[in-house]
């Protein structure tokens, strides 16, 4: 998870991760986009 969060910092993008107990996780990766 700690080479995701840095190689999606480098990119301008966000991690996240939501958790439910007896549910699994879920991560998100948000990058930006070009126009």
């Amino acid at each position: 998870m700690a080479i995701v969060k840095q190689l999606v910092a480098a990119h301008g993008g966000t991690v996240t991760a939501r958790s439910v107990l007896g549910q699994g996780s879920t991560f998100t990766v948000r990058l930006p986009t070009t126009s």
